[in-house]
C-alpha cells in the first residue's frame, strides 16, 4: 500500500479537486462542467460529490473494494454513450479500472470495468474527444502507454491498447522482456490540445512525443530524448551553469499554438532551470504553422531561475519538487528545512514589449507541503476569437487583454489546507495610495502603455471604482508626458513592437534593475484560506538593460540644419492604444455568416449582441472620458509655448486627438446598429435582402464596416423600417431606438421620412372615414414640408395622388420649390439677371418640381374626365356639374396658383 500511495500522481480538475485522504490530492485537466468536485477515500473506496466554491453537504456516490491509485476526469467520445452522460471518472485501481458515467451527478453504476492485469495505473489524461490515456506501471516496472474505448459496429467495449510495445514484442515471453527492459515508467503525461500532441515523461527523466494527427484520432510515437542529452544540450546552450541544475526533471507542460508558433514544450528541473523544447526541426521555423505536425524533439532554450545573474540577490530556488507552468506564468514549490513549502512564481506578462526577456518574481509561503499546483478555469471567456476568422497567430500579452479577460486563479494544495490565488491584472498596481508606487509603475511600463493601463481603472463606471477612476485620471494627465520636439538627428524614431506609436520617454525612465526593487505589486495573490500574498516584482531573474530615452532615435544630420520633427505624448499614444485593444477582438471578424441547414442556409451574426454590449461598454466609458478629459484644445495639463515648432507639434496631435474622437462616435454607432439588428432577428431580416446584400455581409469585416460603411449602414436601417411596414407595425419605436444609438448614421429627417412613409402606406391600405384620411394625409403633408431637401418629390406626389389628394401634392411642390431656392436665384435666371453655374441650377430644378405639378394635375383631369362608363360618366356630370378648361369645378387656389404658373413659373411662390 506504500508503494502505491508513493507513487500517486497530484493533478487537479477545473473548478473540481478530488482528494484523497488522508495524503494524497488528485488535480487534473480543465473542463468546462459544472462547479463539484470529488473526494475519493484511499483505503475502502468513497466517492463523493462535493459543491466548490460553494459550501454543501457531501453526498456518497459510489464505492469499490480496492484502493485508488489515479483518476481523471474527462469528456466521452460522441456516439458511444447514452446523451444524458456528460462526462466520465475514470478510476483506477489495484486490479481493475473503472469508468463511471457523470451527468449532474454521477451515475452509481460503472459504464466500463477493465482488468489492469497486473499493472497499476500512474496518470491519466483525457482529450476533448474521448480518448483516454493511462501512464501504467506493472509489477517488474515496464514503461505501458495504454488507451481505451473503442466502438465497433456490433458492440460498444472498452479494451487497452498498449503503445509503448511493437507488435514483435508479443512473440517473446514476459520474461525475456523483463530480463532486457530498462525500469523508467511513466510518470506524467501532459497534451497540447491545440496541436493535438501527447507529451510523457518517466520517472528517470525520458521525455517522449506522440503524434495525434490534426483530428487527434491517431496514435504515432515521434521522438523520445533521455536524460543524458537534454543534459548535454542544456550545457552547450548555458556553458556557465552547472550541469547539476539541469537534473532531474520534475515536471513538464504543453505550449499551446496560441502562445507560441515555434515552442512547444517546457520542462522544469528541481533547480528551477526551464527548458524550452520544439518538435520541429531548425529549418522548418519560419515556415511553422499550428497545423505543423511535430518531427522530432529538440532543446531550444534554457531559461534560468531567480539567483543567477551576477547583480542579482543570492535568493534563488532550490529542491523544486512541483512546479506548474501555463500561459507565461511558472509555479515552482521547493522545499524547505521548516514543515511548510515556499512557492516562486515568476512572470513575463509586465515587459512584453522588453528588448530582452524579463520576468518579475515572488515567493509565496504555504501552510505545509504542497501535493498539487494547478490553474482554475476562468469563468468568463474571451469575447470573441479572432483567430477563428484571421490567420492564426499567437495571442497578445496580457498587457493587451487584462481589460477583457478576467483575473486568473491558482490552486495550490497541501497537506494543511487548499491556497486559492487570485492573479491580479497590471492595472491593480494603480489601486494603492503611495505616488511613488504610480510614479514607478509609468516608469516601467513607459508612458504610451502606463497611460493605457490607466485608462481601464480611469473609464471604470463602478460606484464603488469612484475615487479610484478620478485618481487614474490625474495619473493619466499628471504622468502621460507632453509632446517632443527633436532635431533631425532623432527625427526617425524607431517604434516599439508593442506600440505602432512613438513616444521618446524623457530622462527620468532611465532605469536600472534596481529600481525593482521598490515597486509596488502588480500581482496580488488572495488566499480563500485566510492568508494573504504578494506577488512583487520585486526582483527580474533575466535584468533588462538600462533604458536610454535616446535609444529609440537613430539617423544623423546632415549639414547641421535642425530640422524639426516631433513624436505625441504618451497621453495620446494611451488613448489609441486602449481604443485598440477594446476594437481587437472584433477588428478582423466578417460580419455575418451562414447558420442552419446547407440547403436553407441563414444569414446570422458572428459576434452575437451580448458581446457587442461587453465592447460598446468598453468604448462608450472610453468616450465618456474622452469628453470630460479631453478638450478641443488638448489635454487640460498642456500648456501653450511661445516655440513655433512646439505649437506646430501641439496642434498636429489635437488634430489626431479630434479624429480619434470622431472615429470613437463613429465606431459606437455602428456597433450599436448592428446590436440593433441583432436584437431584431438578424437571420429573418437577411431573409428580405437581396442575394448581393447577403454576400456583402459574410465578406465585410467590421474594420470595414466602421471605416467605409455608410452606404451598407444605410441599407440595412432600409432593410429594418421595411421589415415594420410589411409587418403593418408602427415606425415610432424603432425610429427613436435608431435616433439613440446612431444619430449621425439615422438623422432626424430620416426618422420622419420614415414616418411620411408609414402614414402612406397606412392612408392607402387602411379603411377609415374620409375625415380621418384627410387628416392624416395633412400630417404627412406637414411633416413632408419639414424635410424639403430629404423626401423623394416624385414618390410623394405619386402616393399622394393615388390617395386622392391632388390638392396636397401640388401644395408640396410649390413649398419645396420655395424652400430650396429661398433667394429666388432660378427667378433671376429665367428674367435674365442672372447666370452663374448655381443660379442654372436652381432654374432646372424649379422646372422638375413644376413638371411634378403638371403630372399631378394631368392624374387629376385624366381620372375626372376618363370615366370608366357611360354611368360613371353621367353620375360624375350629375354630382359636379360643368367643368372648366382645366377639368376642376371652381378650381381651388393651389391648383389655380399652379396653373398660373404654367405661363411665368415664379408666380406660385405664395400658397394661401
Amino acid at each position: 500500500m506504500e508503494d502505491f500511495i508513493t507513487h500517486m500522481q497530484l493533478n487537479m480538475q477545473s473548478k473540481q479537486y478530488t482528494r484523497i485522504k488522508p495524503t494524497v490530492i488528485n488535480l487534473g485537466k480543465r473542463f468546462e462542467i459544472p462547479s463539484f468536485s470529488f473526494g475519493i477515500s484511499s483505503q475502502v473506496l468513497e466517492i463523493l460529490s462535493l459543491q466548490w466554491p460553494v459550501r454543501g453537504d457531501a453526498s456518497y456516490i459510489a464505492g469499490l473494494s480496492e484502493p485508488i491509485i489515479a483518476v481523471e476526469l474527462v469528456q466521452p467520445k460522441p456516439g458511444i454513450f447514452q446523451p444524458h452522460i456528460q462526462y466520465l471518472l475514470c478510476l483506477a485501481t489495484t486490479v481493475e479500472i473503472v469508468l463511471l458515467g457523470v451527468k449532474m451527478h454521477p451515475l452509481p453504476e460503472p459504464l466500463f470495468a477493465v482488468p489492469t492485469d497486473g499493472a497499476y495505473i500512474v496518470t491519466i489524461t483525457g482529450t476533448t474527444n474521448g480518448r483516454i490515456f493511462m501512464g501504467a506501471k506493472r509489477w517488474l516496472h515496464l514503461r505501458i502507454l495504454l488507451s481505451g474505448i473503442t466502438n465497433s459496429k456490433t458492440s460498444r467495449k472498452c479494451r487497452k491498447i498498449n503503445h509503448s510495445k511493437s507488435t514483435l514484442s508479443y512473440l517473446v515471453p514476459s520474461f525475456i522482456n523483463a530480463a532486457f527492459s530498462e525500469e523508467d515508467p511513466i510518470v506524467q503525461m501532459v497534451q497540447d490540445e491545440t496541436r493535438h500532441i501527447l507529451y510523457t515523461r518517466s520517472e528517470k527523466g525520458t521525455i517522449q512525443v506522440y503524434d495525434l494527427g490534426t483530428d487527434g484520432q491517431a496514435m504515432t510515437r515521434v521522438a523520445a530524448i533521455n536524460t543524458n542529452t537534454i543534459v548535454q544540450s542544456a550545457a552547450n546552450i548555458a556553458r556557465t551553469v552547472n550541469r547539476s541544475s539541469f537534473l532531474p526533471l520534475v515536471g513538464i507542460a504543453p505550449i499551446e499554438s496560441s502562445e507560441s508558433t515555434n515552442l512547444h514544450l517546457v520542462a522544469i528541473t528541481a533547480s528551477g532551470v526551464r527548458l524550452y523544447f520544439s518538435t520541429l526541426p531548425w529549418r522548418a521555423f519560419n515556415e511553422a504553422t499550428p497545423s505543423s505536425r511535430p518531427a522530432t524533439l529538440q532543446l531550444v532554450q534554457v531559461r534560468l531561475p531567480p539567483g543567477y545573474a551576477a547583480n542579482a540577490s543570492p535568493q534563488r530556488p532550490q529542491q523544486v519538487h512541483s512546479a506548474l507552468y501555463s500561459h507565461g506564468t511558472t509555479f515552482l514549490a521547493t522545499t524547505t528545512a521548516s514543515e511548510n513549502d515556499v512557492v516562486w512564481t515568476l512572470s513575463n506578462s509586465l515587459f512584453p514589449a522588453a528588448q530582452q526577456l524579463s520576468e518579475t518574481q515572488n515567493t509565496l509561503g504555504l501552510d505545509g507541503k504542497t501535493w498539487a499546483l494547478a490553474e482554475v478555469t476562468p469563468s468568463l471567456k474571451r469575447q470573441v476569437d479572432p483567430s477563428t476568422f484571421a490567420p492564426p497567430a499567437p495571442e497578445p500579452p496580457l498587457i493587451v487583454t487584462q481589460h477583457a479577460v478576467a483575473p486568473r486563479k491558482f490552486i495550490f494544495l497541501t497537506t494543511q489546507c487548499c491556497h486559492v490565488v487570485t492573479q491580479h491584472m497590471m492595472h491593480d498596481a494603480l489601486g494603492g495610495h503611495s505616488p511613488t508606487a504610480v510614479r514607478a509603475f509609468f516608469q516601467v511600463l513607459r508612458e504610451d502603455q502606463a497611460c493605457a493601463t490607466a485608462l481601464i481603472l480611469a473609464c471604470s463606471t463602478s460606484i464603488q471604482d469612484s475615487q479610484l477612476a478620478d485618481w487614474a485620471a490625474r495619473a493619466f494627465s499628471l504622468l502621460g508626458g507632453d509632446v517632443k520636439v527633436s532635431p533631425s538627428h532623432m527625427a526617425h524614431p524607431i517604434s516599439s513592437p508593442a506600440s505602432p506609436f512613438v513616444v521618446n520617454s524623457p530622462g527620468h525612465l532611465n532605469s536600472t534593475p534596481s529600481n525593482f526593487h521598490h515597486q509596488q505589486p502588480h500581482f496580488t495573490f488572495s488566499s480563500d484560506s485566510g492568508g494573504l500574498g504578494t506577488f512583487n516584482p520585486n526582483a527580474i531573474s533575466t535584468h533588462m538593460k538600462p533604458y536610454s530615452p535616446l535609444s529609440n532615435n537613430v539617423g544623423t544630420s546632415s549639414g547641421g540644419a535642425e530640422l524639426a520633427d516631433y513624436q505625441f505624448s504618451g497621453r495620446h499614444n494611451g488613448l489609441y492604444l486602449y481604443f485598440g485593444r477594446i476594437l481587437r477582438p472584433l477588428w478582423l471578424v466578417p460580419l455575418a455568416r451562414d447558420v442552419g441547414k446547407p440547403h436553407q442556409p441563414l444569414l446570422d451574426s458572428v459576434v452575437n449582441s451580448e458581446e457587442l454590449l461587453t465592447v460598446l461598454g468598453q468604448l462608450n466609458a472610453l468616450k465618456e472620458f474622452f469628453h470630460a478629459n479631453i478638450h478641443q484644445n488638448g489635454p487640460q495639463s498642456y500648456q501653450s509655448s511661445e516655440k513655433g515648432r512646439l505649437q506646430d507639434a501641439q496642434m498636429q496631435e489635437r488634430k489626431s486627438l479630434l479624429a480619434m474622437k470622431q472615429l470613437l462616435d463613429h465606431t459606437v454607432e455602428v456597433l450599436a446598429l448592428w446590436k440593433v439588428l441583432c436584437d431584431h432577428q438578424l437571420h429573418l431580416l437577411g431573409q428580405s435582402l437581396s442575394a448581393e446584400m447577403q454576400m456583402s455581409l459574410k465578406t465585410t469585416l467590421f474594420r470595414d464596416l466602421i471605416l467605409s460603411g455608410s452606404d451598407t449602414c444605410i441599407g440595412l436601417i432600409n432593410a429594418l423600417i421595411h421589415r415594420y411596414s410589411d409587418d403593418a407595425a408602427s415606425t415610432d419605436a424603432i425610429s427613436e431606438k435608431l435616433r439613440q444609438v446612431c444619430p449621425s448614421l439615422y438623422r432626424n429627417e430620416d426618422a420622419l421620412c420614415t414616418k411620411v412613409n408609414e402614414q402612406l402606406l397606412k392612408a392607402r391600405t387602411t379603411t377609415m372615414s374620409r375625415m380621418d384620411k384627410e387628416r392624416l394625409l395633412q400630417q404627412t403633408l406637414e411633416t413632408c414640408k419639414q424635410i424639403p431637401a430629404r423626401i423623394n418629390l416624385a414618390h410623394v406626389c405619386q402616393q399622394l395622388s393615388a390617395c386622392q389628394y391632388f390638392g396636397g401634392a401640388v401644395e408640396l411642390c410649390c413649398v419645396v420649390a420655395e424652400k430650396l431656392d429661398p433667394q429666388h436665384r432660378a427667378q433671376q435666371c429665367y428674367s435674365g439677371q442672372q447666370e452663374d453655374p448655381a443660379a442654372v441650377e436652381a432654374l432646372l430644378a424649379r422646372k422638375n418640381y413644376y413638371q411634378q405639378t403638371c403630372l399631378v394635375l394631368q392624374k387629376h383631369v385624366h381620372g375626372r374626365c376618363l370615366p370608366s362608363s357611360v354611368a360613371q360618366r353621367a353620375q360624375i356630370t350629375r354630382n359636379h356639374g360643368t367643368n372648366d378648361s382645366t377639368g376642376i369645378r371652381g378650381g381651388s387656389k393651389p391648383i389655380r396658383s399652379a396653373a398660373v404658373g404654367r405661363r411665368n413659373p415664379f408666380s406660385c411662390l405664395a400658397i394661401g
